[in-house]
């Protein structure tokens, strides 16, 4: 913590205006709901980007302070706090310059810093679960081993088994020559 505090210290930290990209499967076959399309970030004038942003192009740009598909995720900034081992927002106070596009971090602690996005519903935090849960999974469908097919790159493959080869026989080479007085 800074002695005087009069003037806090300023992080700064740039935020994209364009929108992320849509996460679902080509949609134009039909929306279930407005709720399906406001998960997939399509907006029309059925959804509302969570009432945290403006629909152009049927996407969502989030106002400054929200990101995600829809808008519902609220940016604030945090520190890690060594005491209690977790990332907390207390004395430190979160602000927008809409105009430089930055978030504004103003405190008075000497730590880490983040600035993080934070779901702002049920559902959101449902989603950001699920969505940790799907990267912990395996990425081939027995767990380990993709099926082998040469032709799909043969360079990439002929440069790896090639490489190895290099190396085995390097090994083999130095062992033969190994000079057993040392």
């Amino acid at each position: 913590r800074l002695a005087d505090c009069s003037s806090p210290m300023v992080v700064r930290i740039p935020l994209p205006r364009e929108p992320e990209p849509v996460p679902c499967d080509d949609m134009s076959s039909g929306v279930a709901s407005s709720s399906d399309a406001a998960y997939c970030g399509l907006c029309d004038a059925r959804t509302d980007c969570s009432l945290h942003g403006e629909c152009i192009d049927g996407q969502c740009h989030c106002d400054y302070g929200y990101a995600g598909y829809n808008c519902s995720f609220e940016v604030r900034c945090v520190f890690w706090d060594e005491s209690l081992d977790t990332w907390s927002n207390e004395g430190v106070n979160t602000s927008y310059d809409g105009a430089n596009g930055l978030l504004l971090c103003a405190t008075c602690h000497l730590t880490d810093f983040a600035g993080v996005h934070v779901p702002t519903s049920k559902e959101e935090l449902l989603e950001e679960i699920e969505s940790f849960a799907e990267s912990l999974r395996l990425p081939c469908g027995d767990g380990f081993v993709a099926e082998f097919r040469w032709n799909d790159n043969p360079s990439i493959y002929a440069l790896v088994f090639g490489g190895n080869a290099l190396l085995l026989s390097i090994f083999v080479l130095g062992v033969r020559r190994r000079d057993p007085s040392e």
